[in-house]
């Protein structure tokens, strides 16, 4: 079974984190998709974090994203309509906005 983790995006460590890594912990083969991955934000996990087969999106190659994340959520539907998810079986959306 083929599965897909889609996450707001992942800038830190905290609770929404863990719970993508207890996800991948379920299904360890996942995809992970998000609009932004900083792992140099991941602190002590960094190691870990850096591991995690993301597929970041065009949000990725922006200068300063760490800074201008919250302005990314006005463009976020256009950002996750990109991404082609159809080869995956199972698709878990997971967020930290809500």
């Amino acid at each position: 079974m083929k599965v897909a983790i889609v996450h707001d995006y992942l800038k830190e460590y905290g609770g929404a984190e863990r719970v993508v890594e207890t996800l991948l912990e379920i299904w360890p083969d996942a995809d992970i998709y998000t609009s932004v991955f900083l792992p140099e934000y991941a602190g002590p996990h960094r190691k870990r974090v850096e591991k995690w087969k993301v597929h970041a999106s065009c949000l990725q190659n922006i200068p300063l994203k760490a800074k201008l994340i919250s302005m990314f959520r006005f463009v976020a539907p256009m950002v996750f309509r990109s991404f082609d998810l159809s080869d995956y079986d199972v698709v878990i959306s997971s967020s930290s906005a809500f």
